[in-house]
């Protein structure tokens, strides 16, 4: 399981390591998506996922591909709404914006999936906001830890960029010894990340050739 997530966590969603994860509930589940595109991953986790399951993805949709949001909803809306599926704006440069969707919409998780916009702000602000509204033994799934540093130096692997970017969340999630985040994280209290580290039961970190992946479990 871990190797086949290391390699390509959700780039084939039809994977075994997906079913295996997502097939393992047997029973209704929610999910949620940071960083859409055009809907297909929340087509295929719906797919994998048991019949009654609910999924919800955020986004900024400002541009889809070049097409406005408003055009690529008209044309996805029945297809993405017949299946359960439903699409939030989202700015994850925001913690406000993000805080006050969340509210509104008062939705709990049991699997949040982080494919959005890869930076460090981006990553640790969507956590510490949609951590609340996950589930106890739910899954927070971060992806792509890295992607964001590798355009600065054709030198260096995304790997590497991952470990000498400090604020890179991966580190911080590294950090974990099985009690606490020891790493600060430049956009949380100190107490905020206090409080998530005694509601973290596991982090599995997975690392590919040029990706880095973790896995948060809650208690």
């Amino acid at each position: 399981m871990q190797e086949q997530l290391c390699m390509t966590l959700k780039a084939d969603m039809s994977n075994s390591w997906w079913k295996k994860f997502i097939g393992d509930f047997k029973h209704p589940i929610t999910i949620g998506e940071i960083g859409v595109g055009e809907g297909d991953s929340l087509l295929g986790f719906r797919d994998l996922a048991h019949p009654d399951s609910e999924v919800h993805g955020f986004d900024w949709f400002k541009l889809v591909e070049g097409m406005p949001f408003e055009d690529m909803f008209e044309l996805r809306d029945e297809e993405l709404m017949d299946a359960g599926i439903y699409l939030h704006e989202l700015n994850q440069n925001d913690r406000n914006n993000q805080r006050e969707r969340l509210k509104k919409l008062n939705v709990n998780f049991d699997i949040i999936v982080d494919d959005g916009g890869h930076k460090p702000l981006h990553h640790q602000n969507s956590l510490i906001e949609f951590w609340p509204y996950l589930n106890e033994g739910g899954y927070y799934i971060i992806e792509d830890m890295q992607i964001f540093e590798a355009h600065r130096n054709d030198t260096k692997t995304k790997v590497e960029y991952e470990i000498t970017d400090l604020n890179n969340t991966a580190l911080i999630l590294n950090s974990w010894n099985g009690r606490m985040l020891c790493k600060q994280s430049p956009y949380w209290t100190k107490e905020e990340q206090q409080e998530i580290s005694n509601t973290i039961d596991t982090i599995d970190r997975y690392q590919g050739r040029t990706n880095i992946y973790s896995l948060i479990r809650k208690k």
